[in-house]
């Protein structure tokens, strides 16, 4: 058994552990958890810190990343990403919770958790998580982003390192410009992309609506095969399409690996409405894109496996059941959304460059820069399994924050009023 097959007991554990804690809240109590959810983004420092969270998610592995799961793991893979989702929410909330209520005035996220977390043990691990998530900074933030943008570009003639140099000089122009800029840019770029992106995929859908049942019915189909189960019940939750499934989502959304509490550590005032915001974001990362990229895919490609590379399945998908300019529509929404990555994980690592006591972030930024170039001579797939093996590492780190203060947790939404009680 490969170590990533660990990554969706690791998260369904994880995230059971969380619901039954929290007493299924966000399931049993929807309406009541939309109000307060609502109430948070009445803030603009909560719209502010779920752009840039948004920002850090939505990229890459929200299309090229679905892509790659399905080419592997088949058409069932979608429905446990719809799965991890459920579990996803749950993590998503306890760790951008805790990191808002355990925040320092450098608003370290996780990192600060896990430091305040084990008295001996503390530093650490909460060190490990910093280079762990500056890893993540140069593979899955730069590197994977670039690839699935330069892979893109490849399909209409235009040279991989052309496009890898504007891209690194591109976002080296939104870097000096400072973190008030970043900020701002993803406030604007982020709903303006996932509109288009939406109307794409539901354009791209509906252009084949006969095929739609039998997309839907070869998702489920796939999901609970023989193939899938071989070997029992070990085998079942090793199966590929449950293994890409979960991975994909984690790749989405990030839940349970932390590393957006950088993001809503700032709405130290009110913990829990960072934790809601938390699960908004998994809704948009998971429930809403995901889901849309598969059924274009599915619906479109007959034979999803025999594409070695996501992005030419997404445009071999959208761009040829549209045709006209909807190649390069695509490409462009691509293009948005891992730039966004790009300039929001420079951030990510530089705050995890600070909290290992590194002066002078201008050497981070020359190797930033020249993972961000990088992707045109890797292969989004090589990538995508790196990354993995990171959030495993992340994931398990987090999980023993969560375990560790899930009283706490239990006291914080308790005060909100999220398990139907007041302070």
């Amino acid at each position: 058994m490969s170590l990533i097959s660990l990554l969706p007991i690791v998260i369904t554990l994880g995230g059971l552990f969380v619901i039954i804690r929290l007493r299924a809240f966000f399931i049993l109590h929807p309406i009541r958890t939309c109000k307060a959810l609502l109430f948070s983004l009445e803030s603009r420092e909560a719209r502010s810190s779920l752009a840039l969270a948004l920002a850090g998610t939505l990229g890459i592995g929200n299309i090229v990343g679905v892509a790659v799961g399905i080419s592997i793991g088949g058409a069932g893979s979608v429905f446990w990403l719809l799965i991890s989702a459920l579990f996803a929410s749950a993590l998503k909330y306890a760790e951008s919770t805790l990191a808002a209520d355990m925040h320092t005035a450098a608003s370290d996220g996780m990192m600060s958790v896990l430091a305040s977390s084990f008295p001996r043990r503390g530093r650490a691990l909460s060190v490990t998580y910093a280079v762990a998530c500056l890893a993540l900074s140069l593979v899955m933030g730069a590197a994977l982003q670039s690839s699935g943008v330069i892979s893109s570009a490849a399909r209409f003639s235009v040279s991989p390192l052309a496009v890898g140099l504007f891209f690194a000089i591109a976002v080296l122009a939104v870097i000096v410009c400072g973190a008030e800029r970043v900020s701002s840019f993803t406030t604007l770029i982020i709903p303006i992309t996932t509109v288009l992106y939406v109307f794409l995929a539901l354009a791209t859908i509906f252009s084949a609506p006969s095929r739609i049942p039998g997309a839907v019915a070869d998702i489920f189909r796939s999901a609970f095969s023989p193939s899938a189960a071989t070997g029992g019940a070990a085998g079942f939750l090793t199966s590929r399409a449950l293994r890409e499934g979960f991975s994909r989502g984690l790749l989405s959304n990030e839940a349970g690996a932390g590393t957006s509490s950088l993001a809503h550590s700032r709405l130290a005032h009110e913990p829990a409405a960072a934790g809601l915001l938390g699960m908004c974001e998994v809704f948009f990362d998971t429930v809403l894109l995901c889901p849309l990229t598969a059924l274009a895919i599915l619906v479109t490609v007959p034979d999803p496996a025999s594409y070695t590379s996501g992005a030419s399945l997404v445009l071999a998908s959208i761009g040829t059941a549209l045709g006209g300019y909807s190649s390069y529509l695509v490409l462009i929404c691509m293009a948005a959304f891992a730039f966004s990555t790009v300039i929001c994980w420079y951030c990510y690592g530089s705050r995890c460059l600070s909290f290992l006591g590194v002066r002078g972030g201008f050497p981070y930024l020359l190797v930033y820069l020249a993972s961000t170039l990088s992707g045109a001579f890797i292969t989004d797939r090589a990538l995508i399994v790196l990354t993995d093996h990171i959030l495993l590492l992340l994931t398990i780190l987090t999980g023993l924050a969560i375990i560790k203060n899930s009283d706490r947790l239990v006291r914080l939404s308790e005060n909100s009023g999220l398990l139907g009680y007041s302070k």
